[in-house]
């Protein structure tokens, strides 16, 4: 007797084809590259490689924090000269108030 689930349909029959090739085919490859000291080589390095990028990213991102953090060191540092200066300001005017008020007196 004959298959006749498949019968008439040629579309059906060369996927089912396709899809027992596509299996035994990557099979195959990923055992070859598996076995392949060259191929382990280039994933080692591979996987290095993204690690370091990794890794590099992460230190740019420390130093961008760092740099961040500096610059906003700086700015309150310029801000309290500002207050010192303004208090300086404030208290040299109240001592010469003071002795006006005690020469008036």
């Amino acid at each position: 007797k004959k298959f006749t689930f498949l019968a008439g349909r040629p579309h059906e029959m060369a996927h089912l084809f396709m899809r027992v090739l596509n299996y035994v085919a990557h099979d195959i490859v990923v055992k070859k590259l598996a076995n392949n000291p060259t191929f382990q080589r280039a994933a080692v390095r591979g996987t290095e490689m993204v690690q370091e990028l990794a890794k590099s990213v992460a230190e740019g991102t420390q130093s961008e924090k760092a740099r961040m953090i500096s610059q906003q060191a700086e700015e309150i540092a310029q801000k309290a000269a500002e207050v010192k200066d303004q208090a300086s300001f404030v208290a040299a005017a109240v001592k010469q108030e003071i002795k006006r008020k005690i020469r008036s007196q």
